[in-house]
């Protein structure tokens, strides 16, 4: 919807076909982290991809965050979009120094702002060092999509729901052939999806999709300090994100709490999952109450650690 949106501001005649209805898929199950701190740390990007590659992921999600924030004030979008810190925390056996050498890696990219402090008030029990991530974000992601999906269509562009693409093919023009029988011919195609929905072995042999579990816990208003959170564990080894939601009217917050990730279809232990991440989320928040919300979600890691984006391979330049 970015770019339909982008693209139609822009003059281009713009088609949007969506399989279910609009944020249907796994949209709807993120926990809404803005955010240029990604799965893997930046050390590891700089290791693996070089410092300049390293800048440019970094500064691409930052990026992100400007442009999400731009579109709201410009289309007025009522979506709670607020500008957070980050904070990454240790965990039990991690040494401070891993926050130090991340630190680094940050400023040699250019990202000054990143420091270590000794420790942050109203975090729970989150004691210690902890990295801070200045500038990060949050939204109600459905409100976002709902007020993008508006704006895209009133800057010219057409969506079509529940429109599933049976056949793609590449070309001058492009082809879609849809389940209903529709054919639609473009100069350009942009395929938006969580996996390629074209047939490419190339593509899907570098990614591995992963399940995540989320809890919504109550915390009373203000006992929480508003700012997403992660902890310094990989993702198979008890990784866990955070951030504070403050319900409109309502006396308290809602403590969203997420991790306990593993390859999907390979653990069959939900339950168990939900239980370990709600002990958890009671040790790190004592102020944690009842649990309101519980949900999972699935997310598709590239064996690099980046999304996959750019030009189908051997399906030409449109």
């Amino acid at each position: 919807l970015t770019s339909a949106y982008l693209l139609a501001k822009a003059g281009k005649r713009v088609l949007v076909l969506d399989d279910g209805a609009i944020a249907g898929g796994e949209t709807q199950q993120t926990t809404a982290h803005l955010s240029y701190v990604l799965g893997n740390r930046y050390e590891w990007f700089e290791r693996v991809h070089g410092e300049e590659r390293a800048k440019l992921i970094a500064q691409s999600h930052a990026a992100a965050i400007d442009q999400i924030e731009s579109i709201v004030k410009q289309e007025h979008i009522e979506c709670q979009f607020t500008r957070v810190s980050g904070y990454l925390f240790l965990t039990p056996g991690d040494a401070p120094e891993l926050l130090t050498k991340e630190q680094e890696v940050l400023h040699r990219l250019g990202f000054t702002g990143v420091i270590v402090r000794p420790s942050v008030s109203d975090m729970g029990t989150i004691e210690g060092p902890v990295l801070e991530f200045p500038k990060q974000g949050q939204f109600h992601i459905l409100h976002y999509i709902a007020g993008l999906a508006a704006a895209a269509t009133k800057a010219g562009a057409t969506i079509h729901t529940k429109t599933h693409a049976k056949h793609i093919e590449a070309g001058e023009p492009c082809h879609v052939q849809t389940s209903e029988g529709y054919e639609i011919s473009a100069k350009d195609l942009l395929i938006a999806t969580n996996a390629p929905v074209k047939d490419n072995v190339q593509i899907y042999s570098k990614q591995a999709p992963y399940r995540t579990y989320v809890l919504g816990l109550s915390v009373p208003k203000g006992s929480v300090k508003k700012a997403l959170y992660w902890d310094t564990a990989q993702e198979l080894d008890g990784y866990h994100y955070v951030r504070i939601v403050e319900e409109p009217g309502a006396k308290g917050d809602t403590l969203i709490v997420g991790g306990e990730d593993h390859k999907t279809a390979q653990q069959n232990d939900a339950e168990l999952r939900f239980s370990r991440l709600e002990q958890w989320a009671r040790a790190k928040f004592p102020s944690a109450k009842d649990v309101t919300y519980r949900w999972s979600g699935q997310v598709m890691e590239s064996y690099d650690g980046i999304a996959l984006i750019g030009r189908l391979p051997a399906n030409g330049d449109h």
